[in-house]
């Protein structure tokens, strides 16, 4: 939970910088933010479901190490397309 604050923390200090060094408006730096925020949230969401699922079917037919191995490579292939869809779906202004 501290790591999901942290990077929210870490992605409106990013933004409100940039504003504040006029690189941006106001309302392009609340839709970066909350696009960014968004985006964070969802890929986390795919992540865990994705890699949860993956990982209880290979963790039931070999194992608990394959159960892991997958549960962490499809989480990570989860948040990777999330992120790459999202950036495509809403590039940054």
């Amino acid at each position: 939970m501290i790591f999901v604050v942290l990077a929210i923390f870490l992605i409106f200090q990013t933004h409100w910088c940039a504003y504040q060094l006029a690189e941006c408006t106001r309302e392009k730096m609340i839709r970066n933010l909350t696009r960014d925020v968004l985006g964070l949230l969802l890929a986390m969401s795919a992540a865990i479901y994705a890699g949860g699922m993956a990982g209880q079917w290979a963790g039931m037919q070999a194992g608990l190490w394959a159960g892991l191995g997958a549960g962490f490579a499809v989480g990570f292939l989860a948040a990777l397309l999330v992120r790459s869809v999202l950036g495509r779906l809403m590039p940054l202004a």
